[in-house]
């Protein structure tokens, strides 16, 4: 998940919880009044001379962090460094929570961290419910500085520090074991950040069996949903944690984003616009308007692309082999759910018999609704006299695990561009299948057919599954299993690689893990290798095989970058050859 996506499941946990809207306020109101009392003393102070200033900033950090001022009340505390060793526990408690609320969790941790040394060292007495505090908040802390292990392991000791089996006749995971259930919910979470979202879903089941009402069990089992890549089943459950609690402000948080994942636009709105209110005191509400605001902007793509052959006589050239270029704009949306776009492409290849220039432009609408997302685009193509093309491709899911691609195009774009340049071109048609079970296993199939301008009719299936093999911490490992078969119905006396009939079969893996990540931007790496046995009529079995290596870059929430080569090793017409690509994607929203 993106940064925005991450915070909101774990963030509405921490800042929402079972905050009852209605009473949140009426709390923050009694708070305010509380803090601007402590300001009006302060200013009494205002004449003290050194000796009582540092202590006038130290009883400062309560009513600032009450007063939304989380920056100002982190430099009131860090102001007086030799003060701070005999803070009162509530100043400390205040300036950690506004370090966290300041996106300072490195801070924060500290600020905890010397909450639960104090108790350990029995000076300036700690109470229970401080330790408690202290400890929860070393978890969220760790969670926001991305230190994912270090939150694991502080949510297993919290929650195995609340074990104590409540009292017969008291019910599990209810009202009276809020400090049970705060620590059982960060277990849960912190499975999911740490790339377990089964662990995660399992610990929020086995809540929701004992207690089925637990908004928090609820909401919690929705994050992992979402991180599962199943959005109506995250949907649902956030559903039920709102229709559980109303005025349950983290339900309402978590409700929203699920309902934009499952691209319930207008309902997601409904529920933003009347949460706008607490923009400015809540952290997820903020984080949702700020997913909002990026849904409404423009959308800029770019991609730039190569490769080449160690054979340029040869026929297999079905890609360009020169640099190639698309650039896309998207409109914001056009009511909730369609946007338009425009676009220009280039690109080029260099054969036996020349050279092929390509220019293209491009525009259409783009639907993106719940279940079903399509693009219709029409296109101006220019190379050997100008052509117009067409095309209508999209995805139908009926559920989160049944999955319909499908494509239908005139002077279809799948044409080799070989083909295009000799003043062949065709149109395409494909369907597919696919069934998703979750972030760890996929099973997907294709068909397609081509009919091009020189009599010849084509016909391919291609099948894949993927199996997630290991996954601990910020790594995974990811086995694949590829097949494809073509047909064609002409000879391979063509300007195009054209094979009568040919088969492939194979194996992947995948290693992917995170390099970077902090202060919502992050840097991703995978290296992937695959292997297959190739069969062509007419010219035997041989082996081929690929190597991989990508990156992918999130920069804030509004730009994000991939980018990645490839080296490989192909037989066409029973001749070897080595191929490099290369690419590099941009989306900008703005």
């Amino acid at each position: 998940m993106n940064e925005i996506q991450r915070d909101a499941a774990l963030k509405g946990a921490r800042w929402g919880g079972q905050t009852s809207l209605t009473g949140a306020l009426s709390r923050r109101s009694e708070r305010l009044e509380e803090a601007l009392a402590d300001l009006a003393r302060l200013r009494a102070w205002a004449d003290c001379r050194d000796g009582c200033l540092g202590g006038a900033r130290l009883a400062s950090v309560r009513p600032l962090a009450a007063l939304n001022r989380p920056i100002t009340a982190v430099a009131a505390f860090e102001s007086v460094p030799a003060g701070r060793a005999a803070a009162p526990n509530a100043v400390i408690l205040a300036a950690a929570g506004a370090a966290l609320e300041a996106r300072e969790p490195r801070k924060a941790a500290e600020l905890y961290q010397r909450m639960v040394d104090r108790h350990a060292a029995g000076r300036l007495a700690v109470s229970e419910d401080e330790l408690y505090e202290a400890e929860k908040g070393l978890f969220w802390a760790h969670l926001d500085a991305d230190e994912l292990g270090a939150a694991r392991e502080q949510a297993r000791k919290n929650y195995a520090q609340g074990t104590i089996e409540p009292p017969e006749g008291r019910a599990l995971w209810g009202a009276g074991d809020w400090k049970r259930t705060d620590a059982r919910v960060a277990l849960g979470l912190s499975e999911i950040y740490t790339g377990r979202p089964a662990a995660g879903e399992r610990i929020f089941s086995e809540m929701l069996a004992q207690a089925p009402a637990n908004v928090a069990a609820l909401s919690g089992l929705s994050a992992a949903k979402t991180a599962r890549g199943l959005p109506r089943a995250a949907w649902e459950n956030a559903l039920a944690a709102r229709l559980h609690a109303p005025d349950d402000l983290g339900a309402a948080v978590r409700l929203a984003h699920s309902l934009m994942d499952a691209r319930r636009w207008a309902e997601a709105h409904e529920i933003i616009q009347a949460l706008g209110p607490w923009a400015a005191q809540s952290r997820a509400v903020s984080q949702l308007a700020r997913r909002w605001e990026l849904f409404k902007k423009f959308e800029a793509r770019a991609s730039f692309g190569f490769a080449h052959t160690s054979n340029r006589n040869s026929v297999s050239s079905t890609n360009p082999e020169d640099p190639n270029i698309e650039l896309r704009l998207y409109s914001p949306p056009l009511g909730y759910h369609w946007r338009a776009f425009i676009g220009s492409a280039w690109d080029s290849g260099r054969y036996a018999e020349g050279e092929g220039e390509r220019e293209m432009f491009l525009g259409g609408l783009q639907y993106r609704g719940p279940g079903l997302e399509f693009s219709l685009e029409a296109r101006d193509e220019r190379l050997n006299g100008r052509r117009l093309g067409a095309g209508l491709e999209g995805l139908w899911q009926p559920g989160d695990h049944w999955r319909v691609p499908f494509s239908v195009q005139k002077n279809s774009r799948a044409a080799p561009l070989r083909a295009v340049n000799s003043n062949i071109r065709a149109d395409s048609a494909s369907l597919g299948l696919g069934y998703y079970w979750h972030e760890s296993r996929a099973l997907n199939f294709n068909a397609q057919m081509m009919n091009f301008t020189d009599g010849n009719r084509r016909a391919a299936f291609s099948g894949n599954f993927s199996q997630r093999l290991w996954a601990g911490g910020h790594r995974t490992v990811t086995g694949r299993l590829n097949a494809y078969t073509s047909s064609n119905s002409e000879d391979d006396n063509r300007p195009y690689y054209n094979p009568k009939k040919d088969a492939e079969a194979g194996l992947g893996l995948t290693y992917a893990n995170l390099l970077w990540r902090g202060e919502g931007k992050s840097l991703s790496h995978a290296l992937e290798a695959d292997a297959s046995r190739y069969r062509q009529e007419n010219y035997g079995t041989e082996t081929i095989w690929t190597l991989g290596y990508h990156q992918s870059l999130d920069w804030a929430d509004s730009f994000s970058a991939s980018y990645g080569a490839s080296y490989g090793h192909r037989v066409y017409d029973g001749e070897p050859e080595k191929n490099i690509n290369g690419y590099i994607n941009f989306v900008w929203k703005f």
